[in-house]
């Protein structure tokens, strides 16, 4: 396959491609015979918009409506439905059960490009979740996330930037912009609101949350109000409803079940950190043998350094781990590999009977062994050990575990299992991983998948047939409520009402709550939780949210409020508005599998009727990021795409947000579709 000319040049080719299309199109006798060929059989163009209802999300239903309104002044025969974030993620993420929706892509933090892998490759197409919804097949795009994958520095940067070029030319998906996550905070009871990057609404902001140490003011709290238990309001009512980690269509960001369930390693802004983990290593190789020797002990042969477990770097700055000739941890941390460092890529495990585990290097492969932190339980008091760990990257692959004909994935954590192509334990406290990419930046993401005890989630491998899921082979798994969660995090669940509240409790024998700090992690961290309850409350629309925190009902509000409610908080003495960044962006997503819209042209020319700027100044009221790539304000933002002027410009049939409606008309022509006498778009 040819290599993707340079993204420097998109712009002059596009310009290009749309006047060679407009010649063609408009070329007289063929147009006029394919006119009359096509008279009688052509139907008008219609779409569905599908979007959450305001009192759920206010601002993509007013994108909705204004994309509908830009439609009809087109020709375009369209409407509005409105439909519950639950329902709709059910028919977008499984069912595939739409033409156009408007929504938010899920994350608490940036977004790096192999999460484009699950997203845009062909090979996810038929799976469930935020693997492929849109139904892109197309063969570029395949394989620069597989060029990503195994690449590092200036090569890696290369495609990725080629990859968003790639994206924005096929047009799955048009992001719009990245709105500030607002949230009303009550003075008094906790500071740290805007201490963390990862932003307070995330289970590393919650847990960087500290106790305000002067008295509370008697007018402000009462016994309900305890100091020691912080009370959040959400217009989310999900979390009170489910607490299953991997049901895509009733989790968000997971920013509860992300404080029940632990991961071997977090995001933190930028780099991946261990958590249940101490460290973890990339084996080098034994100059003689090409394998290297871990010993269940602790002590190697084989020669080597372990890493502290940290990725973190930036484009052009990827650096490999370097073997050294100590047994001592250097704290290098995660990085790339690189040709001749000695990494090994792969690994086959055998275990001899003096204890030795002999780790043997295969082609294009990456191993890593993890070591876990000591005495980890689970909520019901049950050991976590590493066969836990090495059951859930087999379930979350598969979690019929082998007894149905075919693998059902969990739609959830899609991209970083698909990483893993072997996990074993080598005792309680050691694994044994394999991924299927040289990159170890990207096999680092492989770390922060949730780890759920076996003995809660074995039980719950069975088929079941459920109404309303337009896919086959459903797992007990994927539509269990999970009522009372089992997990290892910081948080345990005491009790929830469904779409009232729900209650958790600190868990005493976490690791953060030790006397003894934790190795590894920031001190900001050591003790946390600053409360010894979470208590979430239902509200039934933002205004609501906003009055339980003037009451002093609760100390903050979690969901992103309206911008419309800002003034509201300004006026409140006892109340701050905290405004912060968001990776979360929304955008239209198209359903590639339906005519008209498997015709990239077309899909191009629906995303030129909404000018991002005008939406993020009147739908979000300037408290949005206009966009035209996911990775927007990261490091990996290909130059081409920053938004400016020309950007804005090129991307929108208008000026200054007003719609140029003959042109348009003039891209759909253009794009091979025609209208009739009255105006209406045909295809």
């Amino acid at each position: 396959m040819a290599t993707p000319s340079p993204v420097a040049t998109r712009r002059r080719t596009l310009a290009a491609l749309g006047a060679t299309a407009g010649t063609a199109l408009t070329g007289g006798c063929l147009d006029q015979l394919r006119s009359v060929a096509s008279r009688n059989t052509s139907q008008r163009v219609s779409l569905d918009i599908k979007a959450p209802p305001a009192d759920e999300d206010p601002m993509a239903i007013a994108i909705a409506r204004t994309l509908a309104e830009n439609l009809h002044a087109v020709g375009i025969a369209s409407q509005v439905t409105p439909v519950a974030i639950e329902e709709l993620y059910r028919q977008v993420l499984i069912n595939n059960d739409f033409d156009v929706y408007v929504g938010r892509y899920p994350t608490t933090s940036v977004i790096g490009p192999d999460e484009f892998y699950p997203l845009l490759h062909s090979r996810f197409t038929g799976e469930a979740g935020w693997q492929n919804p849109f139904g892109c097949t197309d063969l570029t795009i395949d394989e620069l996330l597989d060029r990503q994958r195994t690449t590092t520095g200036e090569e890696r940067n290369a495609a990725v930037t080629d990859l968003q070029g790639a994206i924005d030319d096929v047009r799955p998906f048009s992001v719009l912009a990245f709105p500030d996550d607002l949230s009303a905070v009550r003075e008094g009871r906790y500071e740290g609101w805007i201490g963390t990057a990862e932003g307070f609404d995330t289970p590393l902001g919650l847990l960087g949350l500290d106790k305000v140490t002067t008295t509370v003011d008697a007018s402000e709290g009462d016994e309900a109000a305890a100091p020691d238990r912080l009370r959040l309001a959400t217009t989310d009512v999900r979390v009170t409803e489910n607490r299953n980690p991997v049901a895509v269509e009733f989790r968000n960001t997971g920013a509860f079940t992300g404080l029940v369930y632990d991961s071997l390693a977090r995001q933190f802004t930028d780099e991946i950190r261990p958590w249940l983990a101490t460290s973890w290593e990339w084996p080098g190789e034994d100059e003689t043998e090409g394998r290297r020797t871990v010993r269940t002990d602790g002590t190697e042969s084989g020669g080597g350094t372990p890493g502290n477990g940290t990725a973190a770097g930036t484009p052009g700055n990827e650096t490999a781990a370097t073997p050294a000739s100590t047994g001592t941890p250097t704290g290098t941390g995660v990085a790339e590999p690189t040709a001749g460092n000695g990494t090994e890529t792969g690994t086959e495990r055998t275990e001899e009977a003096d204890g030795t585990v002999t780790i043997e290097a295969g082609e294009g492969e990456l191993s890593a062994i993890v070591r876990l932190r000591e005495g980890l339980t689970w909520h019901d008091g049950e050991p976590l050990t590493a066969a836990d760990v090495a059951f859930t990257y087999e379930f979350l692959t598969d979690t019929s575990m082998g007894e149905l004909e075919s693998p059902v994935p969990a739609p959830r954590f899609r991209g970083q299992s698909s990483l893993v192509t072997s996990a074993r334990a080598i005792d309680d406290r050691t694994l044994a991983l394999r991924f299927n990419t040289t990159n170890r930046r990207v096999a680092a993401g492989a770390l922060t998948v949730p780890i759920l005890p076996e003995h809660v989630w074995t039980e719950r491998t069975g088929k079941v047939d459920v109404p309303g899921l337009g896919t086959e082979g459903v797992t007990e798994a994927l539509v269990w409520a999970n009522p009372e969660p089992v997990g290892s995090g910081p948080l345990e669940f005491e009790r929830a009402t469904a779409g009232e509240s729900v209650l958790f409790s600190r868990f005493e024998e976490h690791f953060l709550a030790s006397d003894e700090p934790p190795e590894g992690l920031p001190e900001r961290l050591h003790g946390k939780p600053a409360f010894d309850e979470l208590f979430v409350q239902a509200a039934p629309s933002d205004s609501t949210a906003v009055e339980l925190a003037t009451a002093g009902d609760v100390d903050a509000t979690i969901s992103q409020l309206n911008p419309s409610t800002v003034p509201r908080i300004g006026r409140t003495n006892e109340l701050r508005l905290v405004s912060s960044r968001s990776w979360s962006f929304y955008h239209l997503g198209f359903n590639m599998r339906r005519s008209p819209l498997s015709n990239p042209h077309f899909r191009g020319a629906i995303s030129r009727l909404l000018d991002a700027e005008r939406v993020a100044n009147e739908q979000f009221g300037g408290y949005a990021r206009p966009a035209a790539t996911p990775l927007a304000g990261s490091k990996w933002e290909a130059p081409e795409l920053r938004w400016d002027q020309e950007t804005r410009n090129e991307r929108f049939h208008g000026r200054n947000g007003e719609l140029d409606v003959e042109r348009a008309r003039t891209a759909f022509r253009e794009a091979g579709y025609r209208y009739d006498e009255e105006g209406r778009l045909r295809h």
